[in-house]
Formats: structure tokens, C-alpha cells, sequence
């Protein structure tokens, strides 16, 4: 009898003590690996995903560029015209819309203007131009706005003429040409600009919903609502059209 409760005395002890430690073993393994599941989940945390970038003409003598919003409407829409119904313009650089600002890849970076062995002018069929609006309906108080995105297929960086004057937003009411950008431009209405291969320049644009004409007459009262499209165009080169209801 005391022989075989010594024995069991026996067994039992290191088997506890093994068992034991197998679970500290597995409590400290489960800790560590919620510790780096932790670190993990931090470094993804800051991680961004950067999308590609565009050069973004804050303002060129299109119209009226901008994206400030207009009190009551909830839509975006540029500032006021002036008198002369026409926005004022500055030197057009690289910029985004609002505070940000988008960042160009050094690799994708366009050379020096006038830089000896600089680009030279895009072959046009080598460009391609897109107009984007913003809705496809506009309530009675928002100014349709629009981008002009233009880009190049060539493999080297060229030049391409982005003024005012040479890249026009023209509106049509059916056959009617109703308002056309280049009619009250100021400023930069020639505006040399370089391209590089898949990367767009992007122009802002707006209409104030009137009707206008070549030497910058602008009709009092806006049009009435209806449908509408809008294509942007050098003269040769012509991007698709946009069909949009003002109403």
C-alpha cells in the first residue's frame, strides 16, 4: 500500500510541473503574438496609398476656374465675375484643387523650360484631350464646372498651348453655340505648357450660365434651363462631349 501511494505521489508531481509549464509557455507565446499582431496593425496604419499625379492649372484665363462653393446651392461653383465678365488670372503653376497639393514623381518631372536640347512641340496626334463634368444635372443657382484634361502619348516630354486663346470650353444648346471660353479671356491667353507621356495637365473650368460672343459681350440674364453639352477644342484636336441638364 505505501508503495504504490508513493509511486502515485510520484507521478503526479513532474507531470503537473510539465503541464504547467507547457501553458506559461503557451500564455507567453500568445503574448508575443499579440504584441507583434499589435505592431503590425500600426505600420499598415500609416501607410497611404499615393494616387497618380496630375499637373493642375489653378487658373489659366479659362473662364472662370475655381471650386469655392457658392452659399445655399451644395454644389461647387466659381467666384463672382467681373465686370468684364471675365476671372482675373495669375501665373498658372502645378496645384490642386483647394489646400492640397498633388506631388510629380522626380522620374515624371518635366524638364526646364528653355533648357538647351528642352522639348519640343507635341505632335497633335500624339495629344489627347478630355472634358469631365462635374454632375450630369445643375440646379438653378450652381455654375457647371468642368476639367480639361490633356495628355500625351509620346514617349519624350513635349510642349502643347494651353491658353486661353488655344484651348477653348465651348457650350452648345443644340446647334446653337451658346458660350465659349476664349470669348472674354484675360491674361495668359497663350499659355505653353510641358506634357509628359501619361501624365494630364488638368484645367478647372466654370460657366456663369450666360450667353457670350467673340469681343466679350455677355448677355445679362442667364439661359434658361435645359439640356446642354460642352466639348473643349484647339482647333484641331476636339475632346469627346459632355451632355448635362441645367434646370
Amino acid at each position: 500500500m505505501g508503495m504504490n501511494t508513493y509511486r502515485h505521489q510520484w507521478g503526479r508531481g513532474p507531470s503537473a510541473t510539465y503541464w504547467r509549464r507547457r501553458f506559461l509557455a503557451l500564455v507567453g507565446g500568445l503574448a508575443i503574438f499579440a504584441l507583434l499582431a499589435w505592431a503590425l496593425s500600426g505600420a499598415l496604419a500609416g501607410i497611404k496609398v499615393v494616387s497618380p499625379a496630375a499637373n493642375v492649372l489653378a487658373s489659366s484665363g479659362h473662364g472662370r476656374g475655381g471650386n469655392s462653393t457658392r452659399p445655399g446651392t451644395g454644389a461647387p461653383s466659381s467666384p463672382r465675375p467681373s465686370a468684364s465678365g471675365a476671372a482675373r488670372t495669375s501665373t498658372p503653376r502645378p496645384a490642386a484643387t483647394g489646400s492640397h497639393r498633388p506631388s510629380v514623381p522626380a522620374s515624371a518631372a518635366p524638364p526646364a523650360r528653355g533648357a538647351a536640347g528642352g522639348p519640343r512641340p507635341c505632335t497633335p496626334s500624339r495629344v489627347v484631350i478630355s472634358l469631365f463634368a462635374s454632375q450630369v444635372s445643375y440646379s438653378a443657382q450652381a455654375w457647371p464646372q468642368f476639367n480639361e484634361d490633356v495628355v500625351s502619348t509620346a514617349d519624350r516630354p513635349c510642349t502643347f498651348n494651353v491658353g486661353a486663346t488655344r484651348l477653348a470650353l465651348v457650350i452648345n444648346e443644340g446647334n446653337v453655340r451658346v458660350w465659349s471660353s476664349a470669348d472674354c479671356a484675360e491674361g495668359r491667353k497663350s499659355l505653353v505648357t510641358d506634357l509628359v507621356k501619361g501624365v494630364p495637365t488638368v484645367l478647372p473650368i466654370s460657366w456663369d450660365r450666360r450667353i457670350s460672343s467673340p469681343g466679350c459681350e455677355l448677355a445679362s440674364s442667364a439661359v434658361p434651363a435645359g439640356i446642354y453639352t460642352a466639348t473643349a477644342s484647339n482647333g484641331q484636336l476636339t475632346s469627346n462631349t459632355e451632355i448635362f441638364r441645367l434646370r
